[in-house]
């Protein structure tokens, strides 16, 4: 907790350096919010021991009680606080890490490598739980929706379903070619591959039965399913993407790029289909209903993985640029570029909203942790930038402030009486 406290200082120093050059955030928090956290935060003071207590234990009782805030207050919170990702954890592996998943809750990190190897390990302490050999590279990892089955999707040319609680190996699937890419449907009924067989395929995950196959004119890289199951998009080195109707295997949309389509992924609302391409290095933001193109992202080199976060306002793309980066989904701007020493080969982001993780020619897997995700966090970094710097969020100074002095006179809850 102590090595988080000074990261968000050194954090909040340079938030404060960039208000000296200028930089000023582009919402200001409404008094009232301001008011409403203050009160809030005087509330959880008033039962600390001491003024010592609070900053010799911050992350205990303060932090934990700010979560009590109503819901919408916390959305409205973390709307005015710019994100902040900080380094929680690298996992090495013996070679280049080529897919990473978190389970449904993102307790659990599932990664596969050119070691021959697919991991899981967990996301709080980068702990490997089970190593799962395989005969060649493990090109594709992906969690079932129900967090009991990992897939894996393989160079040597099977598809696997393995319990996830044992690493035990419930079905191989041939394919008679590279499996680049495994996904499950969200009822964890069906799972999907891409091949270098130039097809998909649509699963059974019970039996490994297969129900469709769809021919494509190139590999295919990358499957993904819609929030709802109903379709299938596909990335392909025909240079399309392609979105399937999952019940019967017929291409609703085929979606032209300007080379090979590495990667392609559902925002978790329905409303969007994010791709990743080869040769014209970017990524593309498309209305799922009618392929039509939003945005379209310059990266400069291939973009080799794409995953949106649970509330579908950011993508995340690994590209051969050596570089992770987190972009707004409404406008296409890129917030956050994260270097690398290699290629990103493939990005995700926890469902909880908390943790980023990457995978890289550099033999690392890596979790990022988003401070300003977790509410305990936000409340913390607003307290911390208001000691730092006044210019920085005046009002909410001036709250604050309030709130530490009624602590000390033991009425802030008569100071803030409704």
């Amino acid at each position: 907790m102590k090595r988080i406290i000074t990261m968000m200082l050194i954090l909040s120093a340079a938030g404060a350096q960039a208000m000296e050059h200028g930089q000023r955030y582009p919402n200001q928090m409404p008094v009232s919010l301001e008011r409403q956290c203050a009160k809030k935060i005087a509330e959880v003071l008033i039962s600390q021991d001491s003024m010592d207590a609070l900053h010799a234990n911050t992350g205990n009782d303060f932090t934990k009680d700010a979560l009590s805030l109503p819901e919408g207050l916390q959305n409205t919170i973390r709307s005015y606080m710019p994100q902040q990702w900080a380094e929680h954890a690298v996992v090495k592996h013996d070679r280049y890490v080529l897919s990473v998943a978190f389970s449904p809750y993102g307790e659990l990190l599932a990664t596969g490598s050119r070691d021959k190897n697919a991991r899981i390990i967990k996301t709080a302490t980068g702990e490997e739980l089970h190593t799962i050999k395989h005969g060649d590279w493990v090109l594709s990892v992906a969690f079932s929706p129900d967090g009991e089955l990992l897939a894996t999707g393989s160079k040597d040319k099977n598809a696997r379903i393995i319990k996830a609680a044992t690493g035990e190996e419930l079905h191989k699937i041939e394919h008679g070619d590279w499996v680049r890419s495994v996904a499950f449907s969200p009822d964890s009924e069906l799972f999907a591959t891409g091949s270098y067989g130039n097809n998909a395929r649509i699963i059974k995950t019970a039996t490994g039965e297969e129900l469709h196959k769809i021919e494509h004119d190139g590999l295919v890289l990358s499957v993904a399913f819609s929030p709802y199951g109903e379709l299938l998009a596909t990335a392909s080195y025909d240079d399309n993407a392609r979105i399937i109707k999952t019940a019967t295997g017929v291409v609703l949309h085929k979606i032209k790029h300007d080379g090979g389509v590495q990667s392609v992924a559902f925002s978790p609302d329905g409303e969007l289909l994010a791709t990743g391409s080869l040769y014209d290095e970017s990524a593309r933001i498309i209305k799922t209903a009618t392929g039509v193109v939003l945005h379209k992202i310059e990266h400069g080199d291939s973009v080799r993985s794409v995953a949106f976060s649970p509330d579908s306002e950011l993508l995340a793309t690994g590209s051969s640029d050596n570089n992770a980066r987190i972009i707004k989904t409404v406008t296409g701007a890129v917030l956050h570029k994260i270097k690398h020493d290699g290629f990103v080969f493939s990005v995700a982001f926890s469902p909880d909203n908390e943790w980023l993780a990457t995978g890289s020619e550099d033999t690392n897997a890596r979790i990022y942790a988003c401070l300003t995700n977790n509410l305990k966090n936000a409340v913390l970094i607003a307290y911390l930038r208001s000691c730092q710097d006044s210019k920085h969020q005046p009002n909410m100074r001036g709250w604050l402030l309030e709130a530490f002095r009624a602590y000390r006179h033991q009425n802030a809850l008569k100071m803030y009486k409704d």
